[in-house]
């Protein structure tokens, strides 16, 4: 009895199992040669705040240049927040060490990274707030997401036999800029 209740189980995550490993051996292939080479320039767009947050603006320009770095496996990250002498300059690096990537901030900060699917994935916390950033690179525009919210949860349910505890959370913020090639 107990074995014939466990095989949907054990079938159902072997499956699972077997798709990631499939997923995962594939998405490492599958990272183009041309990035992030095919992107290089500078590229602006309108980032969008929800919900608009009090004392700044709900949408203002942003760019992102991406440059050659002093070696193979670095690339020039720079964001800029805003225009002229207000704007917010942010110069990081981005790097591909054996197959793996990281935003370094240049202050003892530094972000890992997955490319699945023609995006850039980071996720981190920071002052009690999860954050994850999609950088999705488009055939001709740079669609950039960030979003997030608290690291404590909403709400809980399951935890019942056979079932697990599930951890809700609320998505406190989002912003999006899509962002065109200059030059």
């Amino acid at each position: 009895m107990w074995i014939s209740k466990q095989l949907p189980n054990l079938s159902t995550s072997l499956l699972l199992l077997c798709f990631n490993i499939v997923l995962l051996s594939s998405s490492a292939d599958a990272q183009p040669t041309q990035f992030p080479q095919k992107w290089y320039g500078k590229w602006q767009g309108t980032m969008h705040m929800f919900p608009p947050v009090s004392g700044y603006p709900s949408s203002f320009t942003m760019q992102l240049h991406l440059a050659p770095g002093d070696s193979s496996y670095i690339t020039q990250y720079t964001i800029h927040y805003g225009e002229g002498d207000h704007a917010d300059i942010r110069a990081y690096l981005l790097k591909n060490i054996n197959g793996a990537w990281a935003i370094d901030e240049q202050n003892g900060i530094v972000l890992s990274c997955n490319w699945y699917a023609n995006s850039l994935f980071c996720w981190f916390d920071i002052q009690e707030q999860h954050i994850i950033c999609k950088i999705s690179f488009e055939e001709n525009d740079i669609l950039y997401e960030i979003f997030g919210g608290h690291v404590l949860p909403t709400s809980s349910s399951g935890g019942m036999p056979q079932i697990p505890i599930v951890h809700s959370y609320t998505t406190g913020f989002y912003q999006y800029a899509r962002l065109t090639h200059l030059q």
